[in-house]
This record gives structure tokens, C-alpha cells and sequence, in this order.
């Protein structure tokens, strides 16, 4: 069942893999309803959530991995804390994420269909090439890994390029032959060029109507004259 969790995806950056990896987990072992009882997939969830913070060398604050092997109510009693940390740090990643976001940091497009399947025919095309590099096998399968995450973005209605900056600097870095993939990158760096970027494809807001300024009321001050003028004393 464990395997069954889609791992490909998952995007470079560590913060942005927690909480999409998170997520996952949660829904997997935490929020279903399951036949077996028990602790059973409670500790499927800290196992993986232990092997995410080691692989990805991401501090949460607290050391998961020590949860792994605890059994009956010292489990429980630390399982509660986990949880609730990985939750509370899932939501601030997004929250920071979001800011980001509005404040334009991390910018975003809107590929069309045209687009994105001119971009897909590069991306196959520097798979290809990849996979018959001169790499070893855990390179090899790191840099398809990060393809594959940008392949996800491109089908996306609004497409970032973290994981295309990421597999363009291990190539360079790490393919000897690398000017073979030049070209591919370059086409597909100038097709997201053309695209429109989201917050600049969206409406601008409308200006919100002035109330017109009060009318000023004339021959008041005529009509207290008048009145003035007709006063006896």
C-alpha cells in the first residue's frame, strides 16, 4: 500500500516536496478509514515522514526518526507532537509560499496548449538524451526525477521553473556532453518567454467609482440676507 505513494513529482525544492509529500501521507494513513487497528498506519506515516527529513535533510524542529521502534503509550504520546508539527509546518511553507506569490517573487506563466506541447516534445527529446549520457544510475534517474517534476508543471494551468532551473544546473554541472542539450533548454526557456505571466494575464482592478462631491447650495446666503433686510429692527 506504502508504495503506492506517487514519488516522481515531488518538486526539488525540500520545502515545497514537504508539503506536498505531507499531504499525501495524511490522506493516505491518517485520514482514511481503515480496517486494521491498532497503531499500524500511524507508524507507516512516521516512517515515512522519518525517511523524507533524512533524504531531503529537512529540519522539522524534532527528531522523527526517534518515534520509530517506541511502542504503546510512549509512541502515542510522541506521535501527537509529530503530527502536529508537520501540520504546523506544512501551513507556514504554504503561507510563506503564498506571500511570495503576491508579492512576486516567484513567478508563474500560462502556457498554452501550443506551448506546452512544443515544451513536452523538448522535454522528451532531453530525456532521451539523458538516459544514454555517460551518468551513473543514481545521477541519471535524479536528473529524470527532476524533469519528470517540470513535465507535471507544464500540465499545469500555472507553471514555475524550479524544477526546470534545477535539472538545467545538474546537467550542466554534471553531463560532459552537455552543449547536445543546450538547444533544448534555450527552445524551451524562450517558448515560457512568450507566455504570459499569471498575475500579468489576470484583469486589472477595476478603480473603484468616486461618489461625486456634495452640491453646494446657492442663494442660502442671498436668502438670509433677504430675510436681514427685511427684519423691522
Amino acid at each position: 500500500m506504502e508504495d503506492s505513494l506517487s514519488l516522481f513529482d515531488l518538486p526539488a525544492d525540500s520545502e515545497e516536496a514537504f508539503v506536498v509529500y505531507e499531504d499525501r501521507l495524511r490522506t493516505k494513513f491518517l485520514e482514511q478509514t481503515h480496517e486494521e487497528s491498532g497503531d499500524y498506519f500511524e507508524k507507516l506515516y512516521v516512517i515515512h515522514l522519518a525517511a523524507f527529513c533524512e533524504e531531503y535533510e529537512f529540519d522539522l524542529g524534532v527528531r522523527v526518526d526517534t518515534l520509530v521502534g517506541l511502542e504503546g503509550p510512549q509512541f502515542w504520546q510522541r506521535f501527537g507532537e509529530i503530527k502536529n508539527r508537520a501540520r504546523l509546518r506544512s501551513i507556514r511553507v504554504s503561507l510563506s509560499q503564498n506571500r511570495k506569490f503576491k508579492r512576486g517573487e516567484a513567478p508563474v506563466y500560462v502556457l498554452t496548449p501550443a506551448q506546452k506541447k512544443r515544451i513536452n516534445k523538448n522535454i522528451n527529446d532531453i530525456r532521451d538524451l539523458i538516459a544514454n549520457a555517460d551518468l551513473s544510475q543514481q545521477k541519471r534517474d535524479a536528473l529524470c526525477n527532476r524533469l519528470n517534476a517540470f513535465a507535471v508543471e507544464v500540465d499545469r494551468d500555472r507553471t514555475r521553473l524550479d524544477a526546470l532551473t534545477s535539472v538545467y544546473v545538474m546537467s550542466k554541472r554534471e553531463l560532459k556532453d552537455f552543449a547536445n542539450l543546450t538547444e533544448k533548454f534555450e527552445k524551451i526557456f524562450d517558448l515560457v518567454s512568450q507566455a504570459k505571466e499569471y498575475l500579468r494575464s489576470l484583469p486589472a482592478p477595476e478603480t473603484p467609482k468616486q461618489l461625486p462631491a456634495p452640491k453646494k447650495k446657492e442663494g442660502l446666503q442671498g436668502f438670509s440676507q433677504d430675510l436681514d433686510d427685511e427684519m423691522p429692527f
